[in-house]
Formats: C-alpha cells, sequence, structure tokens
C-alpha cells in the first residue's frame, strides 16, 4: 500500500486486495474480477518489487517462474518443457499469486517461422488451458501476473478475457513519486529533509537507479566515518565535476530551448529543467504528464516543436 510511482499497476494491486477479502468473506472466486494481467516496463521500473509487495500485502504464497527457467530445469526438449509447465502450475493448487517473468520469451505465434511454430504452439496451448483452467477455480484464489519488457511481442490469446485480462504499464516515476521511493530506500535516514531538490535532479530515473543513488549516499558516508547527510544524496545524484564551460553553456541553452517550447503551447507545464547528465545526454526537461488524449494534427505538431527546439535553440 505504501509503494509509489506505479500508477495504473497500483490500483491494480489496491483491487486484488479487495478481492482477496471478499473471498475470504465467502465470495466466489470466479466472479471477482481483476485477478490476472501483464505488468509491462521498461527494465528497472520494479515489476518485481511490486508482485512481492503485492503477495506480502494480500497474504498469498508467491509462485515465481519465468519461461527460461522452463528451459534450464529441465532438457529443454519439448516434452522437458511442457513439463515444467504442469509442474508450474500443479504447485497452483491452492490460494497462491502466480508470477511469470520475462513474459515475452513466450512468443506470439504469429512471428514465428514454420519450423519454431511446431515447437512452441504444444507450449503455448498447455500454458493458456492450464492458465484458464487455474483462473476458473471455485475452490481457490489464484491470482497470475506476467511480466514483460516488451508487451508487443505477446501472443494475443494470452491477453485476451479468461487470462490476462489487460495490459498494465508502469511508467518512470515524476519528481514527486521519485522522492517519495527515495525517502522508503532512506528510512530510517535523514528523517527531516527535503527530498524534492534531489528527487527534480535525476529526471526521468528509475527506481532502481534511486535505490542505487541511496546505496551510494550511505557508501560516501560510511568511508568518511559519519551519518548520511543530504549533501551525499545531491553527490551521488550529480557526482561533483569540473565540466568544459562551453558543453555546460550549450547544455543550459538546449535544455531552456526545450522549456520554452512547452511553455509556449502548455503554460504551466515545466516542472523541472535539468544539465545533470546521465551518461548519454548533457540533461533534461521534466513535464507535467498529459491526461489521456487522442493526438490530432496540432498536438503532434506541438510535440515536434518542442523536441527540435532544443537544437533550435543551441
Amino acid at each position: 500500500e505504501s509503494l509509489r510511482g506505479y500508477g495504473e499497476a497500483h490500483r491494480f494491486g489496491l483491487d486484488l486486495i479487495e478481492s482477496v477479502r471478499a473471498y475470504r468473506t465467502g465470495a466466489d472466486p470466479r466472479t471477482l474480477g481483476g485477478r490476472a494481467c501483464v505488468l509491462a516496463s521498461e527494465p528497472g521500473l520494479g515489476k518485481t518489487t511490486m508482485v512481492r509487495s503485492l503477495a506480502k500485502s494480500a497474504g498469498l504464497p508467491l509462485i515465481e517462474a519465468s519461461v527460461a527457467n522452463w528451459f534450464t530445469s529441465s532438457s529443454g526438449y519439448l516434452d522437458g518443457v511442457l513439463k515444467s509447465v504442469e509442474a508450474l502450475f500443479a504447485r497452483a493448487n491452492g490460494d497462491c499469486l502466480v508470477m511469470l517473468d520475462e513474459a515475452e520469451s513466450l512468443p506470439s505465434r504469429d512471428r514465428l517461422d514454420s519450423r519454431n511454430r511446431d515447437y512452441w504452439t504444444p507450449v503455448i496451448a498447455l500454458v493458456l488451458v492450464r492458465l484458464e483452467e487455474a483462473l476458473a477455480r471455485r475452490d481457490a484464489f489464484v491470482a497470475v501476473v506476467a511480466a514483460t519488457n516488451h508487451p508487443d511481442r505477446l501472443d494475443p490469446a494470452l491477453v485476451r478475457p479468461g487470462r490476462l485480462d489487460r495490459v498494465v504499464r508502469i511508467s518512470r516515476p515524476g519528481p514527486e513519486d521519485l522522492a517519495a521511493i527515495l525517502r522508503q530506500h532512506l528510512d530510517p535516514d535523514l528523517p527531516r529533509a527535503d527530498l524534492r531538490a534531489g528527487a527534480h535532479l535525476p529526471a526521468g530515473a528509475t527506481g532502481a537507479r534511486a535505490a542505487m543513488i541511496v546505496r551510494d549516499a550511505r557508501a560516501r558516508a560510511r568511508t568518511l566515518g559519519r551519518d548520511v547527510r543530504l549533501q551525499d544524496l545531491l553527490d551521488a545524484v550529480s557526482p561533483p565535476t569540473d565540466p568544459d564551460p562551453d558543453f555546460l553553456r550549450r547544455a543550459c541553452v538546449h535544455e531552456a530551448g526545450h522549456a520554452v517550447a512547452i511553455e509556449r503551447h502548455e503554460p504551466g507545464a515545466v516542472t523541472a529543467v535539468s544539465v545533470v547528465g546521465d551518461g548519454t545526454t548533457g540533461g533534461s526537461t521534466s513535464r507535467r504528464p498529459r491526461g489521456p488524449i487522442l493526438a490530432l494534427r496540432a498536438d503532434l505538431e506541438a510535440q515536434a516543436v518542442t523536441l527540435l527546439a532544443g537544437r533550435a535553440a543551441e
């Protein structure tokens, strides 16, 4: 319940916990929705952390598996992989949460050539049958969450109603959520520190990057033989450097160009401008998240102008 930065995935988790409570007070699990989904994000955004926290909060045993394990724990031949699939769902014989990691390793059949399709079709068919059986049980509460970095590679039959009902996407956390994630990892250090400045600097950072920042800050404090200070955190976010003045000015002009273009089209949308690079860029400009809209030509042109404005400013 205390996780931050998960958006729609967080709502899915809270709904699943409510379904578990309803089941434990006598509801038929087949009538309870929201028991299966695909968590999709780029690497480092905490899919595994989310599922483990969900299992703990829901009070469900967690069964973790991956397609890769079906090969490493068997002969790798078709019969061995099929037995691994059977073994996984045999373990889900009571109330539990099943996590299928790296789900994109179970390929979409419409992308396979004839030779690979002959191999994968029995595997995918067995997964679909056992998945549907597990979610249709009336004597146990079985929830299934698949995790993937590539939701576009999933077989369409896997994500239809009655199986993994929907794809829930996890986006990179904004500055406020990033500050909350830093606070979680810092506990009990810096209890009264304002972490918003530290959260604005690594614009576009992931939860994994936030954890690394806290580890680096603690390591620096241990080396100096004292408690963690806010400056340790800021130095971990942006290590002290002596940048080339010409490059620094160019980065400032570039990011200011993005910010001006955003403000021109949507006043008040800019939330942070930073020239703290991540090793691949000279800085970043953060904006208030857009609502779900059907983009019109004018919207697309505004986005193009915003992207090009950095170079135009230079």
